[in-house]
């Protein structure tokens, strides 16, 4: 495989740092020479600090012997492990975890097996839905395992979103950090073997390319990209993604993850907070294939998302909505009290109902009264919207 990264695309972009994927039959050297005085974070087996190269992230594969991890301690290199979470994998990250540790791992990246390729064809590995409140507290146990020894837990941008663990999971420093919704060609760029720039490097040419390097300027791609950038796309949520109290925040998380199952970015059924919502109502969520991957690079099948009470049964979609009111802005802060995060627009955090108003402190007048007139406009848009729905035709539900 042939590889090379002009400089005048790297200075164009404010490129720092090269993710490098593939290289199976070779050329993984010759790729890093190119592009060392970059900064590199790569994937692969053949390594070593004559190419420049200062750290490396290994995919563990949990059924064989024993991962290979001299061969990068022996050139000095620091190594961190990338793992895929699925339904093999979800119960046994305890023994990836104390088989890094051993190993003297500093750094450990999850995220989630998406559904595309060889995971559309065999989709029995794929989590469901209703599996994610489960593996979000094992990670958590695993984060605050790790904390103490040294070890560094990251889950994935496909991973989250919000409710008790996300303060755990996304915080660096001192300052509560929380998801901020898919930044796929704000942040980062995808650059496939023909050309062809994408807003990320997991996502399919059609619809998120902007153009390629052989036709025209990646600066003119990044312009095209624009109208496809998730995060200012002016495209509502559908699902329970579309009532949720964190939509204005999120966007319905990870891209990668909602084109794979529903060809859209608007409806994620891999959220920890919708999941743990639904359940208070006892309900759950599960995804089906309706249609085979086309067998194209980066290809995704189809899938549908089942709406299902406790003991199995499908009930209607309609039933899978987010209970909390919306509020508008976007700005986040933790509730002192539940650790959740909220809007500051909030008096009352609206998962613990704790009070945020401290005693004495209260507000002026004046935005008090302009804070109930918020809270009353969006209360009314969201008892229209329940109303519109009532006076829709009901489908039958499925038993």
């Amino acid at each position: 495989m042939e590889f090379s990264l002009p400089t005048g695309v790297v200075q164009s972009v404010a490129l720092f740092q090269v993710t490098l994927q593939g290289f199976e039959n070779g050329g993984f050297h010759d790729a890093i020479n190119d592009c060392q005085k970059f900064g590199v974070v790569t994937c692969g087996r053949k390594f070593g600090q004559q190419c420049g190269q200062r750290s490396v992230h290994l995919e563990i594969d949990i059924y064989a012997r024993e991962p290979k991890f001299e061969d990068a301690a022996a050139e000095g290199i620091s190594v961190g492990v990338n793992t895929q979470i699925n339904a093999l994998s979800k119960d046994r990250l305890g023994e990836v975890f104390d088989t890094i540790v051993a190993h003297g791992v500093k750094f450990w990246q999850m995220q989630l097996t998406v559904a595309m390729g060889n995971a559309v064809d065999n989709a029995d590995i794929l989590l469901q839905p209703c599996d994610i409140r489960g593996v979000a507290a094992t990670v958590t146990d695993l984060i605050e395992r790790a904390r103490p020894i040294g070890v560094r837990i990251f889950p994935g941008n496909n991973m989250g979103y919000f409710a008790e663990h996300e303060h755990l999971w996304r915080t660096l420093t001192s300052e509560p950090t929380h998801w901020g919704g898919c930044t796929a060609g704000e942040t980062t760029l995808g650059l496939e073997a023909d050309g062809t720039i994408k807003g990320c490097p997991a996502l399919p040419s059609d619809p998120y390319s902007g153009g390629t390097t052989r036709g025209g300027s990646i600066r003119n791609a990044i312009e095209a990209l624009a109208p496809k950038v998730p995060r200012k796309a002016h495209s509502r949520g559908s699902g329970f993604c579309g009532s949720c109290y964190y939509w204005n925040v999120c966007r319905g998380g990870c891209t990668w993850v909602t084109h794979g199952i529903s060809g859209t970015k608007r409806d994620n059924p891999y959220c920890n907070y919708r999941a743990r919502e639904l359940a208070k109502k006892g309900l759950r969520e599960r995804v089906v294939k309706l249609a085979e991957a086309p067998g194209r690079p980066f290809d995704f099948g189809r899938f549908e998302i089942l709406v299902e009470n406790e003991h199995g049964h499908r009930v209607s979609k309609r039933l899978a909505v987010d209970s909390k009111k919306r509020p508008r802005g976007r700005k986040l802060e933790l509730c002192s009290n539940c650790n959740e995060f909220l809007f500051t627009t909030e008096r009352v955090c609206p998962h613990c109902r704790a009070s945020r108003l401290r005693p004495g402190a209260g507000m002026a007048g004046a935005e008090l009264k302009v804070r109930a007139l918020l809270d009353n406009i969006a209360e009314l848009e969201r008892a229209v919207r329940m109303l519109s729905l009532q006076e829709q035709p009901k489908p039958p539900v499925d038993n």
